[in-house]
């Protein structure tokens, strides 16, 4: 494809054919899944699956929309969808959050 030697760093070859490498295909699945839980778009089965912050507390908080960070002590955890779907939708910008249609969200 970019005739490219085994050894080249990857990253400029897929800067230049526009191409997310697997960690950013990930965090882009992620972020997607959790566009949907938002808009309810999901099956029943994740109706509460996450907890929201203003949820929990009594006052307000800075933004209605983070999601509560359960501690894992284990990498198991840590790579859980109820942890890594909460993180990467705490690290979004609001603008994208609010966001109506899911094909601008894409």
């Amino acid at each position: 494809m970019t005739f490219a030697k085994y050894s080249e760093e990857y990253r400029p070859l897929f800067l230049s054919l526009k191409v997310l490498d697997m960690y950013e295909l990930s965090i882009y699945q992620m972020a997607l899944f959790m566009y949907t839980y938002f808009n309810d778009n999901l099956p029943c089965y994740f109706t509460n699956y996450f907890k929201i912050i203003n949820n929990i507390h009594c006052h307000n908080k800075r933004s209605a929309s983070n999601i509560y960070v359960d501690y894992k002590r284990t990498t198991y955890g840590k790579f859980s969808l109820k942890f890594r779907g909460a993180q990467t939708w705490n690290k979004l910008p609001k603008d994208l959050k609010i966001l109506k249609s899911y094909s601008l969200f894409v």
